[in-house]
């Protein structure tokens, strides 16, 4: 089981990829909001979400897809350190 260290690096490189193809170039914090402040839109969520089914195995017909659970870097790195491999 990966733990929330193990996960954040390469998801906030993920996020920044997708912030790059959207435009965007600076990098938010890991605490900072994504969602509810529009830096990323429903297609970055949709980026990330296959991201996090490919690299981490979660499967979103079983997990709920819940786009709260894409709010923030951290927040994503802690859903999926509660997720992989359960789901």
């Amino acid at each position: 089981m990966m733990g929330y260290d193990e996960i954040i690096g390469p998801l906030r490189q993920k996020v920044f990829e997708v912030l790059v193809n959207e435009g965007i170039d600076q990098m938010p914090g890991d605490e900072d909001s994504l969602v509810d402040s529009g830096i990323i839109d429903s297609l970055a969520v949709v980026a990330i979400a296959v991201y996090l089914e490919t690299e981490y195995g979660i499967d979103f017909s079983v997990v709920l897809f819940d786009v709260n659970h894409f709010e923030s870097i951290a927040t994503m790195a802690r859903f999926v350190e509660s997720v992989a491999g359960k789901a």
